[in-house]
């Protein structure tokens, strides 16, 4: 049987570290949390739950991610932010693939929430992650403030039956800063590679992403919710853009 490392990065997470740890435990040989400084009990409640902690300046998420893993101690790696959970039908998977593990990786559906309400359709679901791989098969890369894994031996990553539960945000107000603070970042991001935007792709990427998620990807089928999902996945876009653009204006005007 393969022995497995779970990492996980935190930075203020009180609220959800139990949940976190407490869901993973079963299948876990290791729980490593990696946490930039938290200010809250984050560290002492991973502590006493049996994690070992190592702390290291958050640099942005595609770094911190690289160094989890890299500081894992077993090949074999399962990956999980502090406010989500695994659930029974998934720890059992996973457990049934330390066993014998038949593919560099594997992705696992995340089923996303806003407060009680699980989203079902439109652009969060499904949303299949790599999450449980072998260290020396996979890269992060992605652009901020999203990290994404990917498999490097060109092999196909296999499938996992159950659900990563992402407890995303408590409720609209709180999904609405997190759209405000991410689109930051990712105008930033883009700033720094010297991309530039335009009143097209401000007007019509919004539109477009709004028409996709809740039309096409049938959003309208979570009913309210659904909606507002759809429009601030629009309003992440158009907030990127115009961010964007406000800080080549800037620029300019130095």
């Amino acid at each position: 049987m393969e022995k497995l490392s779970t990492v996980i990065m935190t930075l203020n997470e009180s609220a959800h570290i139990s949940r976190c740890v407490e869901s993973v435990l079963a299948f876990s040989d290791e729980i490593l949390v990696v946490d930039s400084f938290s200010t809250d009990d984050t560290v002492q409640i991973a502590k006493d739950l049996g994690a070992t902690v190592l702390q290291n300046k958050f640099d942005g998420y595609i770094e911190q991610r690289r160094f989890c893993i890299e500081k894992a101690t077993h090949p074999f790696v399962f990956v999980i932010d502090a406010d989500e959970a695994v659930n029974e039908e998934l720890k059992l998977q996973i457990l049934k693939t330390k066993e014998n593990p038949k593919s560099s990786g594997y992705r696992i559906n995340r089923l996303n929430s806003i407060g009680n309400i699980w989203i079902h359709y439109g652009g969060w679901h499904p949303d299949w992650k790599l999450r449980l791989f072998f260290k020396d098969k996979v890269e992060v890369i992605g652009e901020q403030p999203h990290d994404k894994i990917i498999l490097i031996d060109k092999t196909k990553p296999q499938k996992l039956k159950g659900n990563l539960l992402h407890y995303s945000d408590a409720n609209l107000t709180e999904r609405n800063a997190t759209v405000n603070k991410h689109s930051t970042s990712a105008a930033h991001h883009l700033f720094n590679q010297r991309k530039k935007t335009t009143i097209f792709r401000i007007v019509l990427k919004p539109l477009y992403r709004f028409v996709l998620e809740y039309f096409f990807k049938l959003g309208f089928l979570d009913g309210v919710i659904g909606f507002f999902v759809a429009k601030s996945n629009a309003q992440y876009v158009f907030l990127r853009e115009i961010k964007l653009w406000e800080l080549w204006k800037n620029k300019h005007h130095e």
